[in-house]
């Protein structure tokens, strides 16, 4: 073996060697599972909001300002609006009257800017503004009974009837949207269309703002979006200088890990005797169902 042929053979193995000596450090993410629970602010605009904290039974009437995380569950009478504010860049959530949602995951490290928030509306009305999360592997997901939305800064709204009937509609940025388990139809609604979807018939090809003709659920989607990206929000907290999106309440982990399940809409949230108006009337202790719904959300009993 002459000289020249050894080097090629010696020197790339001593390369190896030194490498494997001194190994270079990695950052790994931690994966979204691993994250800590957080908390989020819900701030009731006006009367007539009800939480359900993980693990009880028995809803509870609040005003002002609440904290709220994994495991609990919103609702609003006739007459109660809220906002639940997720981070003070302005991610939040509007929540309408005669409306149910339930938080499944808040989940995030300051430190990271990995967030991971998913939530599930079981029925009625909610906007959203979701500023640009930083770490591109965060997520923002809205679950409903014939819809997945996940989006990455954006502002829509979403209505769900009591039939189960989901329309979208997106009023800046753009809205991925799936359906099924595991998702089935993938398709995009960009800034200024709608879909819909039901139990019976999947979305079809997203229609423009201009298509809306005199559908109050969409024109309503599009009213209350544009109020929203206006600046409809509650707290004036600035957004932080480094840009890094922070928790309305705590970075400080929170106990308990979350829910264990998504409420089923389809069962123990049934709505009974809709028609187009999405009203409904009486809220039991222990069932979270909305009987004698009419198409405008619109409901009155509270529980005792």
């Amino acid at each position: 073996m002459n000289w020249t042929f050894s080097r090629l053979i010696i020197v790339p193995c001593l390369l190896m060697m030194i490498v494997g000596a001194y190994p270079q450090q990695v950052y790994a993410e931690p994966a979204l599972q691993e994250l800590p629970n957080l908390a989020a602010v819900l701030e009731v605009t006006t009367d007539g909001v009800e939480i359900l904290p993980n693990g009880t039974n028995q809803w509870i009437e609040i005003s002002g300002r609440s904290v709220v995380s994994a495991g609990d569950s919103i609702r609003t009478d006739n007459t109660g609006v809220a906002f639940l504010v997720w981070f003070e860049d302005g991610t939040l959530v509007e929540i309408e009257p005669n409306s149910q949602l339930y938080i499944n995951e808040f989940k995030g490290t300051t430190a990271d800017s990995l967030f991971s928030i998913e939530v599930t509306l079981v029925v009625g009305r909610i906007f959203n503004t979701v500023n640009h999360l930083v770490d591109p592997n965060s997520r923002y997901s809205i679950n409903t009974p014939t819809m997945q939305t996940s989006v990455r800064g954006t502002v829509f709204g979403v209505d769900v009837s009591p039939s189960l009937e989901t329309t979208l509609a997106v009023t800046q940025g753009a809205v991925a949207v799936t359906q099924g388990t595991p998702a089935s139809v993938l398709l995009e609604v960009n800034e200024g269309f709608w879909v819909r979807s039901s139990l019976k018939e999947p979305f079809g090809t997203p229609l423009s703002f201009a298509e809306a003709n005199n559908d109050a659920v969409v024109l309503a989607l599009i009213a209350g979006g544009q109020s929203l990206q206006s600046g409809g929000m509650p707290l004036s907290t600035p957004e932080p200088a480094d840009g890094t999106p922070q928790p309305a309440t705590t970075a400080e982990p929170i106990s308990g890990t979350g829910p264990a399940s998504t409420p089923e809409a389809n069962d123990s949230n049934n709505n009974s005797n809709a028609n187009d108006d999405h009203g409904g009337s009486g809220n039991d202790d222990n069932t979270n169902s909305n009987d004698n719904a009419n198409d405008d959300h619109g409901g009155s009993g509270k529980d005792g």
